[in-house]
């Protein structure tokens, strides 16, 4: 293997990159090129492009993956496969819906304190009138209404192991379809781009564990529901983020594959006499 610095990333020994141009790519960029010089020269924005069924076929192909030449289920999978890096934040938004719905502005604030019996409660603040689900103004953090709408220290330990449940569950769940329906697609590719989700999911369920020592302190300080949750929304989102840009920037999990399937056993033919020298070798002890 090297390093081709045109691709930036780790190539066969033998790769040309001349063998590999793809000129109606060039092509089109070209006059993609010209087209925008000649669209930044006009002030007026009502701007109408009209496409041709082959420049909007091109198009879409080249949505998410820069070769117009692959199948439509790798184009589609191009395009879906950032999903499988988000799943975690696909369900941390229901959770952070269902707390601003449920709370319905920034000023009910949740106060994390300990009572007389040595009991961890939750206080709400606002009228619990108001509230469909939450309709108290005190909670043990161990409440099943606690638990389940991710509100206190528990709640937020509960969020993290529900949201990790999911992302192993969705990510097993992608990666089977595309197994099934992907062309050229290996169960190499299967278990290195499964591993990879794991792994960040490991670290995002870290990061998580850390926000909820912050948002311990801020809870005890008497702070803003929504705005915690919002907070460790955020934080999580950022965290996909860098994970998804790392493993694009530096295509860890295609090097990982390449290696993987580059890497052959050396074949050695059978010979009868192999039999006979491994007999020998049993019969003597």
């Amino acid at each position: 293997m090297k390093y081709d610095p045109v691709l930036k990333t780790l190539v066969d020994d033998d790769y040309r990159l001349e063998d590999h141009l793809d000129f109606k790519k060039q092509h089109a960029d070209i006059n993609y090129q010209k087209l925008h010089a000649q669209l930044n020269e006009i002030n007026n924005d009502n701007i109408h492009a009209i496409l041709t069924a082959q420049e909007a076929t091109y198009f879409l192909k080249t949505l998410c993956t820069p070769n117009p030449n692959e199948s439509w289920k790798t184009a589609i999978f191009a395009c879906t496969d950032p999903v499988s890096s988000f799943a975690g934040n696909i369900a941390e938004a229901v959770s952070v819906s269902r707390i601003v719905m449920e709370m319905k502005g920034f000023g009910v604030t949740a106060t994390e304190y300990v009572g007389k019996n040595g009991s961890k409660y939750i206080k709400l603040s606002g009228y619990p009138g108001v509230r469909k689900y939450l309709d108290a103004t005190r909670y043990l953090v161990s409440n099943h209404k606690i638990l389940d709408i991710g509100i206190g220290t528990k709640g937020i330990e509960s969020g993290i192991a529900t949201g990790a449940r999911f992302c192993i569950v969705f990510s097993g769940a992608y990666r089977a379809v595309e197994l099934m329906v992907k062309d050229e697609y290996t169960l190499t590719d299967f278990f290195v781009n499964l591993t990879m989700d794991v792994a960040k999911l490991a670290v995002s369920v870290g990061v998580a564990w850390g926000a909820k020592t912050a948002a311990t302190g801020f809870m005890v300080a008497g702070g803003s529901v929504i705005a915690i949750s919002f907070g460790i929304f955020i934080l999580g989102l950022g965290v996909s983020f860098a994970l998804l840009w790392l493993d694009n920037e530096y295509k860890i999990s295609e090097t990982i594959i390449k290696n993987l399937k580059s890497h052959k056993k050396q074949y050695t033919p059978y010979h009868p006499d192999q039999f006979f020298h491994a007999w020998g070798r049993y019969s003597r002890g």
